[in-house]
């Protein structure tokens, strides 16, 4: 004869201790009461934060033109006599408030134009969780918002390690573009028309170490509905060239446009 099957064995529940099904809750709602308030949203800068960051721009621009003379490696003589800025604002916004300076480099004839931007005020931390109140980035060299901020754009490599004192192989930037035309023409063998040029800084293609000396970077066409293009390289110091042909426009799927 079977002996029936035996009942499993359940411990009483202790009074007050809620059922499984229901801990959950009680664990969400224990949860909610041990965590802080959390804004889902950062709070925008006030007119009043705005307006005493703009009452402190003229701090703000003496740290950026300390942090410029070290990124440069250059005297205040120096840099008085190369740099020059030409606009400077405070942007207030969502995320915070940004100072931004533009400002020129000038070698010679040659200004090659920069633009720095770095936050005095945070409404965020660097992960993008909102904070409880805008908070304002103590004072400090300015290098140290590069790494992680998100929002700084410093002067970018070229601009740094310059070269003080060499002089231009060119007496003008008409010269200098007349020069990368024509040598555009020769490799061509028809007449060209520049579409743009811009100046900027970099070391010598053989030499990444070296201070940095100024370029002109030169686009033309030939035949624009030949889509035939050119652009050229000059170093304004010593005068190195190099010009290419190449396509006006590259479509969507590759290959040269006809």
């Amino acid at each position: 004869m079977r002996r029936p099957a035996p009942t499993p064995h359940r411990r009483a529940r202790a009074p007050g201790r809620p059922e499984p099904g229901q801990r959950w809750r009680h664990w969400l709602a224990w949860l909610a009461l041990a965590m802080p308030a959390w804004p889902l949203h950062a709070a925008p800068p006030t007119p009043a934060h705005c307006a005493r960051a703009q009452q402190a721009l003229p701090s703000h621009l003496a740290a950026w033109r300390e942090s410029l003379a070290r990124r440069l490696r250059w005297p205040e003589a120096l840099l008085t006599e190369r740099v020059t800025v030409t606009r400077h604002d405070v942007i207030c916004w969502n995320e915070g408030i940004l100072v931004a300076v533009q400002y020129t480099v000038r070698q010679g004839w040659a200004e090659v134009a920069g633009q720095d931007r770095f936050p005095v005020l945070h409404t965020e931390r660097r992960n993008g969780t909102p904070l409880p109140a805008p908070r304002w980035v103590p004072a400090g060299p300015i290098e140290r918002l590069l790494d992680g901020s998100g929002h700084p754009e410093l002067a970018p490599a070229e601009l740094l390690n310059l070269s003080p004192d060499e002089p231009l192989a060119l007496a003008s930037r008409a010269d200098a573009e007349a020069r990368v035309l024509q040598a555009l023409e020769q490799r061509a063998g028809r007449p060209a028309a520049v579409l743009n040029s811009r100046l900027l800084y970099r070391p010598p293609r053989q030499q990444p170490a070296a201070f940095a000396q100024p370029w002109l970077m030169l686009q033309a066409t030939f035949d624009d509905a030949a889509n035939r293009c050119g652009a050229g390289e000059l170093n304004l110091v010593s005068g190195a060239l190099e010009v290419r042909e190449q396509p006006c426009r590259i479509p969507a799927g590759g290959g040269a446009a006809s």
